[in-house]
């Protein structure tokens, strides 16, 4: 029984060490970014807000909202695939 309790928590030290730098690697990514850029990431991925809510946060028209976004997510995942190969 505490071999396989002892087994489990070596698997959630393990997740949880793997989202740590999940996260740390996101953070360095977001830092590299636009303060513009950061802040559609920020409001649409991490925090859920709709392109609506963000585009009446932001005073950005909705189209131009998706534009940003788009661009955000591209350049954030240049950066990650880059940082992720080091």
């Amino acid at each position: 029984m505490d071999e396989l309790h002892n087994q489990r928590a070596d698997d959630t030290n393990g997740i949880n060490l793997a989202d740590e730098q999940a996260r740390n690697l996101l953070e360095r990514g977001l830092a590299l970014l636009r303060p513009d850029e950061r802040l559609v990431i920020t409001l649409l991925e991490l925090e859920g807000k709709s392109i609506r809510e963000v585009a009446g946060m932001t005073g950005w028209s909705e189209a131009n909202v998706k534009v940003r976004v788009f661009s955000a997510r591209q350049k954030l995942r240049r950066i990650l695939e880059r940082d992720h190969g080091r």
